[in-house]
C-alpha cells in the first residue's frame, strides 16, 4: 500500500516514516576505513601538569566511529583526553579519555562513544608522570570488537543486528561465525551506541563490513529531521 496514497497528509505536512516503522532489513557497508593514531589531530608538545588544545586535522570521521586516546613521552607519561562532538544522530556529546602514566611509549585507550564529528578538545598531562615533554593522539583504533561503527538508525535491542558480512583483512567473504545467526550476530552489537563492532581487527585499507540490521529503537517525533 502506498501510505502516501492513503495518508496524504505525510506528503505535505513534512512527516516522514521512521526507520523502525518500516519493518525491513536494512544494510550499512563501511569500506576500507581510515586507520591512524593521529587521523583526527594532535595538540602541541607539552610537559607534564600541561594542558594543552586539541589542534584537529580531520574534524568529519569517515564513518560514526569511536575514537582512540594517545600519548607518548620522552619520559613515563599520562594524561586525560577531553573531546567534544557530535554522534552519527547529530546530538552533542563529550567523552574523557584517561591514560594512565607508563614508560615514555606512554599509552593508548579507546573510547566507548560514537563520533561523526569532533568540535574541539584538549589534553590534561598527569601530574604523576616524569619530567619530560609529551606527544598526544587523536585517532582511530583498529583492535577488534572495541572498535565501533555507528548505524544511521537506532538499535532497540541486540537481535536488531541480524548479520556482519564482508572482505576482513583482504581474506574473501566471511560471516560471522560458523552459522550466520541473530544471536551470534547480536554478540557485536552496541545497543548504546546504536553501532555494530568490528569483528577482527581492523586493517589499514584491506576491510570491508556489512551490517544487515533491521532497526526497532522507537522516534517518536512528529518530524524526523535530517543531519
Amino acid at each position: 500500500m502506498a501510505l502516501k496514497k492513503w495518508a496524504p497528509d505525510f506528503q505535505y505536512s513534512g512527516n516522514k516514516v521512521t526507520p523502525d516503522e518500516l519493518g525491513f532489513d536494512q544494510q550499512y557497508v563501511v569500506i576500507n576505513p581510515s586507520i591512524s593514531p593521529v587521523w583526527v589531530g594532535t595538540c602541541a608538545i607539552a610537559g607534564t601538569t600541561s594542558t594543552v588544545s586539541l589542534v584537529i586535522t580531520n574534524a568529519v570521521l569517515d564513518y560514526p566511529r569511536n575514537l582512540q586516546f594517545g600519548v607518548q613521552g620522552t619520559n613515563a607519561i599520562g594524561g586525560t583526553w577531553f573531546v567534544n562532538g557530535k554522534d552519527q544522530f547529530g546530538n552533542e556529546i563529550r567523552e574523557i579519555g584517561t591514560i594512565a602514566v607508563s614508560g615514555t611509549a606512554g599509552g593508548t585507550t579507546d573510547g566507548t562513544k560514537v563520533f561523526a564529528a569532533v568540535t574541539s578538545g584538549s589534553f590534561s598531562f598527569a601530574t604523576g608522570g616524569s619530567v619530560g615533554n609529551g606527544t598526544t593522539k587523536l585517532g582511530v583504533g583498529t583492535a577488534g570488537t572495541t572498535c565501533l561503527f555507528g548505524l544511521p538508525a537506532k538499535l532497540g535491542g541486540s537481535t536488531d543486528i541480524k548479520m556482519v558480512s564482508g572482505s576482513f583483512a583482504g581474506v574473501g567473504t566471511q560471516t560471522l561465525g560458523t552459522v550466520a545467526t541473530e544471536a551470534l550476530a547480536g554478540a557485536l552489537a552496541d545497543t548504546t551506541m546504536h553501532a555494530f563492532k568490528a569483528p577482527l581487527d581492523v586493517p589499514a585499507g584491506t576491510s570491508i563490513y556489512v551490517c544487515r540490521y533491521r532497526p526497532t529503537g522507537v522516534i517518536n517525533d512528529e518530524t524526523v529531521k535530517s543531519t
